[in-house]
């Protein structure tokens, strides 16, 4: 599936802060999950947004580790987002911070990606 993500303004120094879930709509299979940016486009360097992906419980509490990354990075490198991985029938929510570099100077520009969540199965 595919879900429009946020178009808000973000000025230099500032971090826009997003909840998303992801769900596993198998019957039968646990999945651990990993992330990779793509489609960029935009005059903001994507080497100056940072993005960080934390997995969270229902009150927004992180039950895993932050993964942290540059855009560029995340569009190079796909990265596991670790545990909790989703078991069948189970969602994941996840916070998402998005963080501007405090030295950009590029007035009224923009950058646009896509985020891919992809699912790998988990033997048992």
């Amino acid at each position: 599936d595919s879900v429009l993500g946020f178009t808000e303004t973000i000025l230099p120094g500032e971090t826009i802060t997003k909840y998303f879930r992801l769900k596993n709509n198998s019957t039968n299979a646990t999945f651990s999950i990993a992330a990779q940016a793509a489609s960029v486009s935009g005059a903001i360097s994507s080497t100056e947004l940072t993005i960080k992906l934390t997995p969270v419980n229902a009150s927004e509490e992180p039950v895993g580790a932050t993964v942290t990354k540059t855009l560029a990075d995340w569009v190079s490198t796909p990265a596991g987002l670790g545990l909790p991985n989703i078991g069948d029938g189970d969602t994941q929510e996840y916070k998402m911070d998005v963080i501007l570099d405090e030295d950009v100077t590029t007035e009224s520009a923009s950058v646009t990606f896509d985020m891919i969540f992809t699912g790998t199965q988990v033997t048992p």
